[in-house]
C-alpha cells in the first residue's frame, strides 16, 4: 500500500505512539521512525541521560534535526514523536508540513497504568516522587496544542490493533 503522506503520531507519554506506530507501519508496509530511538542511538545515551547532561532545549533541538532530515525523504513513513515535540516553540506547524498528524489520547489513569515506572520519562522525574502530579500538569499544559490535531483517537479502552485500524479508517487507508 502506498500512503500519500507521512503519518505523525503525537500524544502524551504512555499513550502508545510507539506500539501503535510499529503495528501501523507493518500493516502499511512502510518504515517506522521513532524520533526518541533515533536520538538515543545518535547520542549513544538514554533520553533521561540527555536531559540530565544537556537539558531539554538540547533534546528538543535534536528532535528538530531528526525531523528536518525526514522532510526531504521521498519515502512515506509512520513517525512517532516525543510527547513534547509538537508543543515546543513552533514545532506543530513544522509537523503539519511533514505529514498528517494523528493525536493518540488517554485518561490520566490509563497513562499511569501504561507508564508503570516514570524513571525513563525525564519530565516526570523529580525529587518529590510525585510524577502523577507532573503527568497531569504536562497533559493539561499540552492539551491546547494536541487538540489542534484533526484526527484524534481515544486509546483508553482499545487494543493496539484497534487503534491502528481506527487510524486506517480515519485516513481512509486499506488494511
Amino acid at each position: 500500500m502506498i500512503i500519500k503522506d507521512n503519518i505523525i503520531l503525537i500524544g502524551a507519554p504512555g499513550v502508545g505512539k510507539t506500539s501503535v506506530g510499529l503495528l501501523l507501519a507493518n500493516k502499511l508496509a512502510v518504515e517506522f521512525i521513532d524520533t526518541d530511538t533515533i536520538i538515543q542511538n545518535k547520542e549513544n545515551k538514554s533520553i533521561p541521560e540527555i536531559f540530565i547532561l544537556y537539558g531539554e532545549k538540547y533534546f528538543r533541538d535534536l528532535e528538530i534535526e531528526v525531523m528536518s532530515k525526514l522532510i526531504t525523504s521521498p519515502n512515506k513513513k509512520i513517525i512517532s514523536v516525543g510527547g513534547g515535540m509538537p508543543t515546543w516553540e513552533n514545532n506543530y506547524s513544522f509537523l503539519e508540513q511533514i505529514g498528517t498528524i494523528v493525536l493518540l489520547k488517554a485518561k490520566i489513569d490509563t497513562l499511569v497504568k501504561r507508564i508503570g515506572d516514570a524513571k525513563s520519562r525525564p519530565l516526570l522525574n523529580g525529587s518529590d516522587n510525585n510524577w502523577l502530579n507532573r503527568l497531569e500538569n504536562i497533559v493539561n499544559d499540552r492539551s491546547a496544542v494536541y487538540n489542534r490535531a484533526l484526527y484524534q483517537i481515544d486509546t483508553d479502552l482499545l487494543k493496539i490493533e484497534d487503534v491502528a485500524n481506527q487510524i486506517l479508517e480515519l485516513l481512509k487507508l486499506e488494511k
